[in-house]
């Protein structure tokens, strides 16, 4: 069990046990539902019709609203953030009709009081299977499964639609797994998310994600072998007061970073250039955005034409692989604020729990972020649903706590 709310979750009766059992089958529902987008899988080899999807969602808001109406253990800054994620959310909707941001939202409203851990185990069961799943109908030919070359690179994505979102698959699946291990991970284990890395480079030539797994394995075998040796002599281990702060705002300044460099690129700067070159031309292709849309609160609906679901080279490629710019125009400022002030507070939790290998994680998620445009895609990226599920440490008092 989590550390925190021990004494709200030892209160549970049967209609809490029930409503928590409901809310973790539509986050297995939901994640498997927005997975197979993320697929070559045809329609016609998976047919959900659009009133089946609808009455999935309608039943994903029924179970949500009425666990919440139910539970009385709701506070004053939890109903802020849960209003704050709902009102964003809803009215982002309104401007280019994407149900995953309402699907989103009621989520994170739904997490209030369960257990990350169980949420965790749930996504990792579901998203983890549907992955292996999904490369052994490529690799029988069921499905399509997508190459592409890079400067004589062979780059496959085992029936996604695109070697860096498979490769993302792999870096957020290896995040959960390390997060729901934390200090117990094993050795074993930390090679095996290495090993994710040695594919992601040698079959996907997928940089970005290799070197995150990468740092990800690094990190937790270097956060392990400090637990060792401070252990030894009898002593907790502590990380110095910048690197916690460094880590717990790691988001809200790559945001910034990516920002700045963006909305300030020109192509004649020479480190600039080599900066583009690095990024795969994504200070470039985010340029354009900062030149031909304005800022807006709530986002608009920008076309973006990539590779992602097939081969031939598209005439005018556009996309915005960042996510931080990505939300900034598509999402709009207000909704890459309510992400931001999330993962802070995710990772403010944490840190004060000590838990310092999920605190590390949540900032190697945010360098990623950086480079992959999947923040805010819960098929990716189950820990927005952080702040209101039980981990980490509270931040402020629980309703019957002492």
């Amino acid at each position: 069990m989590d550390k925190t709310s021990g004494a709200r979750l030892r209160r549970q009766n049967g209609v809490d046990v029930f409503f928590e059992y409901a809310y973790l089958f539509c986050v297995a529902v939901i994640a498997l539902m927005s997975f197979r987008y993320t697929t070559m899988i045809t329609e016609e080899q998976m047919p959900w019709s659009t009133e089946l999807l609808m009455g999935f969602r309608l039943g994903l808001i029924f179970i949500v609203g009425a666990k919440t109406a139910w539970d009385r253990s709701w506070n004053v800054p939890e109903i802020v953030i849960g209003l704050l994620w709902i009102s964003t959310s809803c009215i982002s909707f309104q401007m280019a009709w994407r149900y995953y941001e309402i699907e989103l939202a009621v989520l994170v409203i739904g997490a209030h009081g369960v257990s990350f851990k169980k949420i965790g185990w749930t996504y990792f069961a579901v998203s983890a299977a549907a992955l292996i799943t999904t490369v052994i109908l490529a690799e029988a030919g069921v499905i399509e499964n997508l190459v592409y070359y890079r400067g004589g690179a062979m780059r496959q994505s085992f029936g996604i639609i695109y070697p860096t979102d498979f490769t993302a698959h792999l870096f957020f699946l290896a995040a959960l797994w390390a997060w729901l291990r934390e200090r117990n991970i094993t050795y074993v284990e930390i090679a095996v998310i290495a090993g994710l890395a040695v594919i992601s480079i040698v079959l996907c030539d997928a940089r970005n994600n290799a070197g995150c797994i990468l740092l990800l394995a690094l990190g937790l075998l270097g956060m392990k072998l400090a637990r060792r040796i401070v252990s030894k002599r009898g002593k907790e281990l502590l990380l110095p007061r910048w690197l916690r702060i460094a880590f717990i705002v790691s988001a809200p300044v790559m945001a910034i970073v990516m920002i700045v460099l963006t909305s300030q690129y020109e192509g004649d700067i020479a480190w600039m250039s080599k900066v583009n070159d690095l990024l795969s031309n994504r200070l470039a292709l985010g340029k354009i955005a900062f030149n031909d849309y304005p800022f807006t609160a709530y986002g608009m609906d920008i076309p973006m034409n990539g590779l992602g679901g097939r081969t031939e080279w598209v005439e005018y490629y556009f996309f915005l692989d960042c996510s931080y710019i990505n939300t900034l125009f598509r999402f709009g400022i207000v909704m890459l604020l309510c992400v931001l002030l999330t993962l802070v507070f995710s990772a403010m939790r944490e840190s004060k729990a000590r838990s310092w290998e999920r605190l590390g994680i949540l900032a190697v998620i945010a360098l990623q972020c950086a480079f992959e445009h999947h923040l805010l895609e819960y098929c990716y990226h189950p820990f927005l649903l952080l702040p209101l599920a039980v981990s980490g440490a509270s931040l402020w008092k629980q309703p019957g706590s002492e």
